[in-house]
């Protein structure tokens, strides 16, 4: 959704109804009652815009901190840590991220990045079993870190763009179509 969108709430027919309830009880006219409701669904809409809003610009700052922090390490921590949830947390945890909003927590960004490098470098240890990792495997988890970016999922996100396009890029490759 952009900024310029502006959102839609459904509200349930529940509420609804207890809010006729209340009207009659208050003896409110029809041109009252629909007055009040329509002051409270654009309210409603106004605030879920505001928090919609202030969710794009946490994650934007949250990105341009890494980004400057990281620098060209920026993506390959990035995945590394998505990899790491994904790995030890599953696809549950990922949601959970995504819908808490700790997927947009700088701090907790910022130790992902840095447990994923602390395991990468352990790879291979003597006495550690680990499976050779195919390039393709490679290739999928980079995808799938990709597509686990809020820029892949937003459409007005500044770096969509560069997202979707990563994303065909590493599918190219995987299938060998340079």
């Amino acid at each position: 959704m952009n900024n310029n969108e502006k959102m839609s709430v459904p509200i349930d027919e529940e509420t609804r109804s207890e809010f006729d309830d209340l009207a009659a009880r208050l003896e409110m006219n029809d041109e009252q009652k629909n007055g009040v409701w329509e002051w409270i669904t654009a309210c409603t809409a106004e605030l879920v815009d505001e928090i919609m809003e202030a969710n794009d610009r946490e994650c934007d700052e949250t990105e341009r901190a890494l980004r400057t922090k990281f620098g060209r390490d920026y993506d390959r921590k990035m995945n590394g840590a998505a990899e790491l949830v994904r790995r030890y947390g599953g696809e549950e945890t990922v949601a959970f991220m995504k819908k808490s909003g700790l997927c947009n927590n700088l701090e907790l960004l910022t130790f992902l990045m840095a447990l994923a490098d602390a395991a990468a470098e352990d790879r291979g240890l003597v006495g550690e079993k680990s499976a050779p990792v195919s390039s393709v495997d490679k290739l999928k988890g980079e995808i799938a870190a990709l597509m686990a970016n809020p820029a892949y999922m937003q459409a007005g996100h500044p770096d969509h763009d560069r997202t979707v396009n990563a994303v065909f890029a590493l599918r190219k490759r995987m299938f060998n179509e340079e």
